[in-house]
């Protein structure tokens, strides 16, 4: 079986789907946990905000 297993391992290496039972073990949270792309994203009017009014950047004048 562990020898089957490091087949398939070989076999799915450059697939773009890997097996459930070969992924890599994660909690519960991780698995609902949004994913990069659904967490960066950002709506138009957000968008627009952020382009028209960018964050200020203020300097403390040392004495």
């Amino acid at each position: 079986n562990i020898n089957q297993r490091s087949q398939l391992r070989i076999f799915y290496k450059n697939k773009k789907y890997l097996p459930l039972d070969l992924r890599a073990k994660q909690t519960r949270a991780i698995r609902r946990r949004l994913s990069k792309e659904d967490a960066s994203r950002v709506t138009e009017k957000q968008k627009k905000k952020q382009i028209h009014f960018p964050q200020r950047n203020y300097a403390v004048k040392a004495q």
